[in-house]
């Protein structure tokens, strides 16, 4: 998140705001989140959220792709 000013804010509302508005969006729940990292920033002349969604199946792929002894990918 980065934010306008310095007020304090309770980062677990924010981040709960996103989640809720995400249901049936990027998930079918927020119960499936899993994992979940977050900042505050001070951005007065841009405030916003920044999101990024991963599913943990392409993130399983991206580790487990084959490669051979001179590492070129293998099919």
């Amino acid at each position: 998140f980065y934010v306008a000013d310095r007020r304090r804010r309770d980062g677990d509302n924010l981040q709960k705001s996103i989640q809720d508005a995400l249901n049936r969006i990027a998930y079918a729940d927020d119960s499936q989140i899993k994992e979940w990292h977050g900042a505050l920033t001070l951005d007065p002349d841009k405030p916003r959220a920044v999101v990024q969604v991963e599913t943990r199946d392409q993130s399983v792929q991206q580790f487990t792709t084959k490669r051979g002894n001179n590492g070129e990918k293998e099919d």
